[in-house]
């Protein structure tokens, strides 16, 4: 007899014999356990979806809230101004909304001789698209506090998407200029905007401007309107 069968003998008589239904119910437990695991699985997997679904909708308010609310911009530079016959001028065309066009501001110390062209802008809002230009070439941001206000100036003229819709000036100005201006932005684009122009050595005003694309109201010294 080979050691084997020695060994099976001799144990055999100490092993309890298995029940019947011994590989059954092994297999039941094996299958409940499975189940109870999987259950764990899926609650787990339910409250991490509810905490991602939670989270990107607070992001997605989050974002939306950021984009709604409205931005204003407050800047004041510094312009060397173009000499036009026999002196420096500043000029700015603006426009409301109208069927024909969209609205905009377009101030530039350097007009050029023939009122039909542009000089280079200074400053500049388009609405569409949204923008708001300065030109740190010509110009240079300035620290000097330029009060926003229409005081020490005539009121030239006021257009609207119903009445005439667009304006231009032409002022005699310095040989240095300040431009402040306040613009507030609604989803990117310029809603309002205050401009005033001063002169840069004695901070006398040169123009102001309360801009919308609704509305335009200007108030000027020595200066042709259109």
């Amino acid at each position: 007899m080979s050691d084997f069968d020695l060994f099976d003998e001799a144990v055999e008589q100490h092993v309890t014999p298995a029940a019947p239904s011994f590989f059954e119910d092994l297999w039941r437990e094996a299958e409940r356990r499975q189940r109870t695991a999987a259950r764990h699985w899926r609650r787990a997997a339910l409250a991490f979806a509810v905490l991602a679904a939670a989270a990107t909708a607070a992001a997605g308010v989050l974002a939306a809230s950021h984009f709604a609310t409205a931005t204003t911009l407050d800047q004041t530079w510094s312009c060397p101004v173009a000499w036009i016959g026999a002196g420096p001028h500043v000029q700015w065309r603006a426009s409301v909304t109208t069927p024909s066009t969209d609205a905009y501001f377009f101030f530039t110390p350097a007009p050029h001789a023939s009122v039909q062209d542009l000089g280079p802008p200074a400053l500049r809002l388009d609405t569409h698209p949204g923008k708001v230009t300065w030109d740190p070439q010509r110009c240079v941001r300035s620290r000097v506090a330029v009060p926003l206000t229409p005081k020490g100036l005539q009121p030239e003229t006021v257009v609207t998407t119903h009445f005439v819709g667009y304006t231009e000036s032409d002022c005699l100005a310095a040989a240095r200029i300040l431009v402040r201006a306040r613009v507030s932005l609604a989803h990117g684009e310029p809603v309002r905007a205050k401009v005033v122009v001063v002169n840069a050595a004695t901070r006398k005003p040169v123009g102001y401007v309360d801009w919308s694309p609704s509305r335009i109201a200007t108030w000027t010294s020595k200066c042709e309107s259109y």
